[in-house]
């Protein structure tokens, strides 16, 4: 998967994993810096569909390998589990999972069992799972239907044989982060799916990278039920080619799926 943050949040994060374990450095696990971002908001609220909202922020992409090197070291201080969503418990009722010996607490800590078999000791575990988490007990009268975001995304290479102006990926300048755009004019008036985007809408995320390089991903914010991962990639190339942006290879391709709520 690919992360982004604003500079000052990652530099938070990376000084606080710092100040706790001094061996871990995490700062410059960055691949690409963008000192501004962009958004798109056109045809909502009366606001133009060319209207192009810039903020003077910077914005970074994750190495996402050199994060997983750096978080793989080992010391006396802190260990990193590969975990991956494999705890084997079922969480039955209060502090009571399967099966037996799969996750208990005491004074002191915890006890995690994973699907491989490796047994974890910790004093912290931090569940990052939403509301299909199996480690807490849900009121079974909470008749709430979860949301969820998902998104489609591809690194891809973009011929730029016709291109007139390569300082950009259609309206995307290289130099900036496209972090929004929610506009829907690549949708013929009327249409089906104009009203399905309208009323499941989603945004374009642009990654321009190196040389005709660019990372993008159609995100469904939070929908409830999810859109599907072929919508989202459906609209994505869609877009594309409404902007312009001849793709001519599919590096990578990302399906996030991401239950919200807790």
């Amino acid at each position: 998967p690919n992360y982004g943050a604003w500079i000052e949040e990652w530099e938070t994060v990376s000084s606080a994993f710092e100040q706790h374990a001094p061996s871990l450095s995490i700062a410059n696990c960055i691949d690409r810096t963008w000192e501004r971002t962009d958004c798109y908001f056109g045809g909502s609220f009366d606001i133009p569909m060319e209207e192009q909202f810039r903020i003077e922020r910077g914005y970074v992409r994750v190495d996402r390998f050199a994060l997983s090197d750096a978080l793989s070291e080992t010391n006396g201080n802190y260990k990193v589990i590969r975990a991956n969503h494999v705890v084997e418990g079922n969480n039955n009722c209060v502090n009571v999972h399967s099966p037996a010996g799969s996750l208990t607490h005491d004074d002191s800590g915890s006890t995690v069992r994973l699907t491989n078999g490796d047994v974890v000791r910790t004093k912290l575990i931090v569940d990052c799972t939403g509301h299909e988490t199996k480690l807490i007990t849900k009121d079974p009268s909470d008749p709430s239907i979860p949301g969820y975001q998902i998104a489609y995304g591809c690194s891809v290479e973009i011929d730029e044989s016709q291109v007139t102006d390569t300082t950009k990926f259609g309206p995307y300048s290289k130099d900036s982060m496209a972090l929004f755009d929610y506009r829907t004019d690549h949708f013929p008036p009327d249409s089906p799916e104009l009203k399905h985007a309208i009323k499941n809408p989603t945004f374009m995320y642009a990654m321009p990278l190196k040389d005709n390089k660019v990372f993008f991903e159609e995100t469904s914010l939070v929908a409830r039920p999810a859109v599907s991962f072929q919508d989202c990639k459906t609209r994505c190339f869609t877009r594309l080619k409404h902007l312009g942006i001849d793709v001519s290879k599919i590096t990578e391709e990302e399906f996030c799926y991401i239950p919200m709520g807790g």
